[in-house]
């Protein structure tokens, strides 16, 4: 009798061919193909991830250049509390020369008076403050507050006959609206 340690049995060889072999070129095929359909589907994911990439850096391009556009006009508007303060003491300045001419006051202490409100005008625009030019300009709500109408000549109508109290502007954003009065 023989034991059962398995000398006897015939080793395939891969030259002799069963059917299990052909299903296997089969699924060799499919694999291939298989193989193609995930080359496709990464290249999808990276068009996509490209896609996504240039989508991120534009917004970011955009969030750098809003924040830095918003920096800068606060640099730009961050003395308007000051200015405001500043706005009564050249009103001051003004009726006090308007009321020096109707007095009489000798020319010297005009001139010099005037001398000093031309330099701290012009000190004041080197920052940013402008008058606003309201001289028999058409009434318009959004630069100008009326105080009150005047009827008078239609040619007139709906135009400013007298500033009350100057508008002025920083960085050409209002930063106090002319009080006038207007023709009706």
């Amino acid at each position: 009798m023989k034991s059962s340690t398995g000398k006897g049995k015939k080793k395939e060889t891969p030259e002799s061919s069963t059917p299990n072999d052909i299903v296997g070129a089969e699924s060799a095929e499919g694999f291939e193909q298989n193989a193609a359909e995930e080359t496709i589907d990464w290249e999808q994911k990276v068009r996509d991830s490209d896609y996504k990439y240039l989508l991120l850096y534009a917004e970011f391009e955009n969030f750098r250049k809003r924040t830095a556009k918003e920096r800068q006009e606060l640099i730009q508007t961050a003395a308007a509390p000051v200015f405001r303060a500043i706005l009564p003491s050249l009103d001051n300045l003004e009726r006090a020369l308007k009321n020096m001419r109707n007095s009489g006051a000798r020319e010297d202490d005009i001139q010099g008076i005037e001398l000093i409100q031309q330099q701290l005008m012009r000190d004041l625009q080197e920052k940013g403050l402008a008058e606003m030019n309201v001289d028999l300009a058409e009434f318009n709500p959004d630069e100008h507050e009326a105080i009150t109408q005047v009827p008078g000549d239609p040619a007139l109508k709906n135009k400013i006959i007298d500033v009350l109290e100057k508008g002025y502007t920083i960085h050409g954003k209002i930063l106090r609206y002319a009080r006038v009065v207007v023709g009706s």
